[in-house]
């Protein structure tokens, strides 16, 4: 296609997408039996159960209101006779008051400690709807994206569209934000769906999204493992993109790391297989145009996840690429701040590989020599590594720990997945 038809389809691509994003979101949520129906709403009922639904076009205020209700009980203080044992039970809730200092005080100061952190709440909720509004605008460029099919001949991503996910990142970094997003917006689904985008860098960046989304957040990594788990693993981990394997990379440390139930779905699905398959693509792949810089990414946090989450025996294979792997920092003389992730993710692993680098050694001695030839390292972190060497050294040298035998799938009892 010429330059101006491309330019052209860009922009009207760009003006949908605006448009989308400005649109309200319109949804239906359940109306309890007891609330009576907002004045110029729309009710529809379910016939067959009686339920009853109500449109919300304002969405986000509503839905950020709700997630709140939902995870708060709300407490009558309106009634005289109980007011001030509510306000006592109420304010005792809060980490800043302690309830024998509540109970010391009288009804007046109690009105007015109350009345103070009423305001304090609503401007905290002021500020936080700003952030679910200002995330939801996001969300529906989102949605545009994906609901118009929008054409991606030019290789490059749209540039709105991975704006937005760049911006998003910053947003749910944030765990209430991270919680209101995927809870109060319902934006799970669009997310996973952009994940899996034909456009490497689309999928990059939605991949950052969601490792930064479910990284503190256990009920989230449940949620969205089991449906991102396996392109993870079978697409993205030897993805040729530029920086998709790396991103890939950090969604997976995301989704498992420090979660027994996780590690074991991951091990059961090939997981360790899969990373050290990216980790050895890395290395070696001269496809896809990946610099020292990009190769060094990968190698680093496939090398950092392995000695999260392997707990047992490893094959002569995935031992042999961490050793690979160190060489490859030393020859291309990175130095030594290069290398810290790399040499502790390793020592992790003797435990794994104790009896493949004792046959075939681990250059330690390199590595060592590295370190005290670096002229701007600072004394204190000199010593920090050198002391990490000889401690790395001193459990090779030890006798082997007693094999392992794998885990049989037939014989074993099953393992309880999340």
């Amino acid at each position: 296609r010429s330059f101006f038809a491309v330019r052209s389809s860009t922009m009207r691509t760009r003006l949908l997408l605006l448009c989308c994003s400005l649109a309200a979101v319109a949804d239906w949520v359940p109306l309890p039996s007891s609330s009576p129906v907002p004045e110029g709403s729309s009710v529809r009922m379910d016939l067959s159960t009686g339920e009853r639904w109500l449109e919300v076009n304002e969405t986000v205020d509503q839905r950020f209101v709700r997630s709140v209700n939902v995870a708060t009980q709300e407490e009558d203080v309106a009634s005289s006779g109980t007011r001030r044992a509510t306000l006592i039970s109420s304010l005792a809730k809060v980490p800043d008051f302690e309830a024998a200092v509540l109970e010391n005080m009288t009804d007046a100061d109690l009105d007015d400690l109350w009345s103070a952190r009423q305001v304090d709440l609503a401007d905290a909720m002021d500020h936080a709807t700003d952030a679910v509004k200002a995330m939801a605008t996001k969300l529906a460029t989102l949605k545009a994206y994906l609901d118009l099919d929008l054409d991606k001949e030019g290789g490059g991503g749209d540039i709105m569209v991975v704006a937005t996910l760049e911006a998003l990142d910053d947003d749910v970094d944030d765990l209430d934000n991270a919680r209101d997003f995927a809870m109060a917006l319902q934006g799970l689904p669009s997310l996973v769906a952009l994940c899996d985008d034909d456009d490497p860098e689309t999928a990059s960046a939605a991949l950052q999204v969601l490792g930064t989304l479910v990284k503190n957040e256990v009920e989230l990594q449940q949620i969205v493992r089991p449906t991102v788990l396996p392109s993870i693993l079978t697409r993205h981990l030897l993805s040729k993109g530029r920086g998709t394997a790396k991103k890939a990379l950090y969604a997976l440390g995301s989704l498992v790391r420090g979660n027994t139930a996780a590690i074991a779905d991951l091990t059961r699905r090939g997981g360790v297989d899969a990373i050290v398959a990216a980790l050895r693509a890395a290395l070696f792949s001269e496809e896809g145009g990946k610099s020292v810089v990009d190769k060094a990414a990968v190698v680093d946090k496939a090398a950092t996840l392995l000695g999260d989450v392997v707990t047992g025996p490893m094959h002569d294979d995935a031992c042999d690429a961490l050793k690979d792997a160190t060489a490859w920092h030393l020859g291309e003389k990175r130095g030594p701040r290069k290398l810290d992730n790399l040499i502790r993710a390793s020592k992790s692993l003797v435990p794994s590989c104790h009896r493949r680098w004792a046959s075939t050694g681990f250059p330690l001695t390199d590595v060592a020599a590295a370190i005290a030839e670096s002229p701007d390292l600072d004394p204190d972190y000199r010593t920090e590594l050198m002391d990490l060497v000889t401690q790395f050294r001193a459990e090779l040298d030890e006798p082997p720990p007693p094999p392992v035998a794998p885990r049989n799938p037939d014989t074993s009892p099953p393992l309880l997945l999340a």
